[in-house]
């Protein structure tokens, strides 16, 4: 007799959805800025951003009201590579003659303002932009919240589309039109549109049930047998429960993971390490060694 497949169970936190709906349902009167950055490359720590793009909202009666915008062009202090070009479409001549970043710094600053709330698609990547041009200008940028789309569509959309780029997840809800994407201004609505809709999905989801408390026990790292295996292991209370970089979500085959308090360990976790979600869900195998030797984890 075959043996019987394990069942994989994958969850994510309610991070997500508990932010969203706070802000809507909670939030009248408060400011929020979707944004988007267009750069010259992936590295934050070596590229630049060429154009900078939000939009600022206010929550009136549950509902975004645009209160302001920004559009800004940004000549980087080196020339772009065709591949990248292709991406965005943003030439090397059509930034010739636009302002450094240097010149466009206090505008940007003037526009998040302190400890903003921010809500981007892969916001993580646009933040680290963000870091980086603050510190080139001898400044500190922080946020109070950042609300990343793109882990709302993980949350959301699950295995419905295969990419979680923002085309096709706009697409998959009929929201594209006028839309032109990698325009980082027409991101930035893309970006609104689809906050929008997942608040309204997340607020149609029946309250979250009483969850049992997981207590770790030690946690290691495991190659796995494939990518999808990959990831820090925890041993806990209730058997060994998982972090996939891969995947984005928690996993396990010993625990139904709907059953127990995945939002409060996270926490935990997130709080001993000193990270936040974004640096748990790409932990390397070096990272996580660092962590493991200064205890934090």
């Amino acid at each position: 007799m075959a043996e019987k497949k394990k069942v994989t169970y994958k969850c994510r936190s309610s991070r997500n959805r508990t932010n969203c709906l706070l802000l809507f349902d909670k939030g009248e009167g408060y400011e929020f800025i979707v944004l988007d950055t267009e750069t010259t490359g992936k590295d934050c720590k070596v590229d630049y951003i060429v154009e900078f793009s939000a939009i600022k909202y206010k929550v009136v009666e549950h509902k975004p009201v645009e209160i302001d915008r920004i559009d800004l062009f940004i000549k980087p202090p080196f020339l772009m590579d065709q591949e990248v070009i292709k991406i965005h479409g943003i030439t090397n001549e059509f930034l010739e003659d636009k302002p450094s970043e240097t010149d466009v710094f206090e505008s940007i600053k003037s526009f998040l303002g302190k400890t903003p709330i921010i809500a981007a698609y892969n916001g993580d990547f646009d933040i680290g932009f963000i870091n980086e041009v603050y510190e080139r200008n001898k400044e500190n940028f922080s946020y109070q919240i950042l609300l990343d789309v793109l882990e709302m569509a993980r949350d959301l959309v699950g295995d419905d589309t295969e990419k979680k780029n923002l085309e096709t997840v706009v697409k998959y809800y009929g929201l594209d039109d006028d839309i032109r994407f990698h325009n980082g201004f027409d991101d930035v609505r893309a970006t609104s549109r689809l906050l929008f809709t997942f608040y309204q999905e997340y607020k149609k989801m029946p309250p979250m049930p009483p969850r049992e408390t997981i207590i770790l026990n030690f946690s290691y790292w495991w190659k796995g047998m494939n990518k999808y295996q990959r990831g820090i292991y925890f041993n806990t209370n209730f058997g060994i429960i998982y972090l996939s970089p891969f995947q984005k979500c928690w996993c396990s085959t010993d625990v139904d993971l709907s059953t127990v308090d995945i939002d409060s360990f996270e926490k935990g976790i997130c709080l001993r390490a000193g990270i936040k979600f974004p640096e748990l869900a790409r932990m390397t195998e070096k990272k996580y060694k660092k962590l493991k030797e200064e205890r934090k984890i």
